[in-house]
């Protein structure tokens, strides 16, 4: 055994001693769940078991990445073991899940994963043997860097995370990962009703990572919430590389604090005020997609400029299926390198579009394969032709926008792309990428915070890069960025920090009768719909309604048996229950109420504070697309409409 097979053994056993934590103590979410008062819980146990799932999920992914040498330094390991974790560990848990016949969870999954970093520490070891590996740069500096601001970050929201009740996004998100535990995809049956609108072909990637923790910890909250974490640490750990990237100095210690300053106020945003709903905002979604398209795109971004073909590949890929808004990502970055860079690196860019078009092709082909296997087949919420919908209305005049890039990443890094002269080829690369992809969504009339998230986080790297081009004037850069990135924090802060419980405390007034959860059932969410017969949907004003049907659902199964019940949904057939009057029915379900005083009270449930930052503000009208009042808003102009009258019609791409 040569002297890398044993720095493998060590590395392994290493690994494992990391994720002692997480196989000892599956049940802290839960417990943090039921437990606000307990201190230990959701600041100091949660965080750490999250931590240490994170090195459980991803320890064959990183031990994988040594036998290609891709850990030069930590975050470059960290990087590629989380892109090849994300397919190894999804893949492995549906094949096992198969073979078992019933969901993987709780041990079980240990075992997988375990098996999985078995099966990677053998290639390594066999790599070894061949010749010398390369072992990442892991200084004392590095290592803090990367492992305690998302421990903290995950102990400081901890509220957020665990006591929070679902939105009806992020049950969304959650039921997705949760449809893992029965089947390969996670895609619902038409039968499921709107929930089977949402993910689809290019939106299927964020759900696996959420599955995992739902394997281990269980079906609670957190467990959906946590992978925006795990994506944030990869996003960060992506960032250093590119900044990295071509440089004779590494970056020191208060950059690296800084770069997290930035991801902190741009985490802040999509905790609290990247919402639909006007009673809370939910990590679970849009923060832990936004995070992961992220997190894959300037991993593509790190792989692209060193020219690793098959990371890049990796990543071009997970990019695609991460999020739609990867498509315009890449593309004006080929753009932009193709502009601006002096040496056109042809064959990576060829590289790219081929996996781009092997992309489209599988997004076409997967629903009918899917069908043929007897797998539901992805929603259309995001298909083909929604963006070039989107740019159907247009605006202009809705200058606020602006703060969506300047503030996030902490003022500074914005300003930075207008230092277009003292940038080099890369940093001008990433300037265009970020104001084209920035410009693209201003001009829609209708949208939401989160399509602004690849603009607040880029400009990051753009400072960073040539940040080094006056090192006499460093330390005073340092200063303002600090001084500059505490404002951006307090200007998004939220007016409300406190966890919303509306929908929660409605949903365990309720008792479902049903059945069919337990089992995955797609008809179980369509007879759900009744219960909007308790609080009616009020999107369009924005009022917000405390809740979904799917949401109330969580949190009546939930419900402790000694609670008050005002309203119960059963079976049509089933003998009307003492002491209740029939609210609503249809053929299949009935929903019975207990007295009006409870069905008023619940109707006229609102949240006294908005939650988010007033200067993050969506108004509704153009998170429901709805025409802004007269003189409330800035121009619009229906291009369709326009188009319409010259003769050319466009409606096809609404339909699609």
């Amino acid at each position: 055994m040569n002297r890398d097979q044993k720095r493998v053994l060590a590395v392994a056993a290493f690994l494992a001693l990391l994720c002692a934590p997480a196989m000892l103590d599956q049940d802290v979410l839960r417990e943090a769940a039921e437990s606000p008062q307990h201190f230990g819980l959701p600041y100091i146990r949660a965080p750490l078991a999250a931590a240490s799932a994170c090195v459980l999920f991803l320890a064959p992914g990183l031990l994988l990445a040594l036998s290609v040498n891709a850990g030069a330094t930590l975050e470059r390991w960290f990087l590629a073991g989380f892109g090849i974790s994300l397919p190894l560990v999804s893949v492995a848990a549906a094949v096992a899940q198969s073979v078992l016949g019933g969901p993987l969870r709780g041990s079980a999954f240990v075992v997988v994963l375990a098996l999985c970093a078995l099966g990677a520490m053998g290639v390594v070891m066999a790599r070894a043997r061949r010749g010398p590996i390369r072992w990442p740069e892991c200084g004392v500096t590095r290592v803090v860097a990367l492992t305690l601001p998302p421990l903290l970050l995950v102990a400081a929201l901890g509220p957020k995370i665990h006591w929070e009740n679902f939105n009806p996004d992020g049950v969304h998100a959650f039921e997705a990962a949760r449809l893992l535990l029965f089947q390969p995809v996670p895609f619902f049956e038409q039968e499921a009703g709107p929930l089977a609108t949402y993910p689809g072909a290019t939106t299927m990637l964020f759900p696996y990572p959420a599955s995992w923790f739902l394997r281990l910890f269980g079906e609670v909250e957190a467990a959906a919430r946590l992978p925006a974490f795990l994506s944030l640490s990869a996003l960060y750990a992506a960032l250093v590389c590119l900044v990295e990237h071509g440089r004779k100095t590494t970056l020191g210690w208060r950059a690296r604090a800084l770069i997290w300053t930035g991801l902190t106020s741009y985490s802040v945003v999509m905790a609290f005020s990247a919402t639909y709903d006007s009673h809370t905002a939910d990590i679970a979604l849009p923060a832990a997609a936004s995070n992961l398209v992220l997190a894959c795109f300037v991993g593509f971004l790190v792989w692209f400029l060193e020219g690793r073909r098959l990371l890049l590949s990796l990543f071009t890929a997970l990019a695609w299926f991460s999020q739609p808004s990867a498509m315009p990502l890449l593309a004006l970055w080929l753009l932009a390198v193709a502009s601006v860079f002096p040496e056109r690196p042809w064959r990576r860019m060829g590289i790219v579009l081929a996996v781009l078009l092997v992309c489209m092709a599988l997004t076409a082909a997967l629903p009918a394969v899917l069908s043929s296997l007897g797998q539901p087949v992805p929603g259309r919420e995001h298909a083909g032709g929604t963006l070039l919908a989107r740019l159907g209305i247009v605006q202009w005049g809705d200058w606020r926008r602006l703060i969506f890039l300047l503030v996030p990443s902490g003022i500074l890094p914005a300003l930075s792309m207008l230092a277009w002269r003292w940038q080099d080829p890369v940093a001008r690369a990433l300037t265009a990428t970020t104001l084209g992809y920035f410009g693209l969504f201003f001009v829609q009339a209708f949208g939401a915070l989160h399509q602004f998230s690849p603009a607040m986080v880029l400009p990051l790297a753009v400072m960073w890069r040539f940040a080094d081009r006056w090192p006499k004037r460093r330390t005073a850069l340092e200063a303002v960025a600090f001084a500059t990135g505490v404002i951006a924090m307090a200007l998004c802060w939220p007016r409300d920090a406190q966890p919303g419980t509306a929908a929660r405390r409605l949903g365990e007034s309720i008792e479902i009768r049903i059945a069919g959860y337990d089992q995955g059932v797609a008809r179980y969410y369509r007879d759900l719909e009744l219960l909007w017969s308790i609080v009616p949907p009020d999107y369009g004003t924005g009022l917000g309604n405390a809740g979904s049907p799917e949401v109330w659902s969580y949190y009546a199964r939930g419900r402790d048996s000694r609670a008050t019940v005002d309203y119960i949904l059963q079976p049509a057939a089933s003998p009307e229950p003492t002491g209740f009057w029939k609210l609503d029915a249809n053929e299949r379900v009935a929903l019975y109420a207990r007295s009006q005083e409870a069905l008023a009270g619940h109707r006229s449930m609102r949240r006294k504070t908005r939650p988010g930052s007033a200067l993050f503000e969506i108004p509704p009208w153009m998170l429901f697309r709805q025409m802004p009042p007269p003189g409330k808003g800035p121009v619009v102009v229906d291009v369709h409409v326009w188009l319409k009258q010259h003769g050319i019609d466009l409606s096809f791409l609404n339909r699609r």
